[in-house]
């Protein structure tokens, strides 16, 4: 899953993500401090298929609350995995305002 407020989104983070679901229900990626990414996570989808319409029916609507707590979940790090392959982190960048354009701007004409 993705969010679409993230329009630099690497494919290689995307390609690394998917590669690191064999055996595993759940991919997301984690950074340090614990926080989660979940919308650019990888879901079993009849799963949390069911877990969302339970979730909605009890308006429970964070979508962390998705994730079961039986699924073999891959968290993988931001820090150490992902920065390796987009080290601004770009593919995190949620543009949601006309600041957020600026920001962006700035960050791209350092690199």
């Amino acid at each position: 899953m993705l969010s679409c407020d993230n329009p630099l989104v690497k494919s290689e983070v995307i390609e690394n993500i998917i590669n690191h679901c064999d055996g595993f229900d759940c991919c997301i990626p984690k950074w340090k401090n614990k926080f989660l990414e979940p919308l650019f996570a990888i879901y079993p989808i009849g799963k949390a298929y069911e877990t969302s319409l339970r979730n909605l029916k009890k308006k429970h609507y964070k979508l962390t609350r998705i994730i079961a707590p039986n699924w073999k979940i891959n968290y993988i790090s931001i820090e150490q995995d992902i920065k390796k392959l987009d080290p601004n982190l770009l593919s995190f960048k949620n543009i949601n305002k006309r600041e957020d354009i600026k920001i962006l701007e700035s960050i791209l004409n350092k690199s």
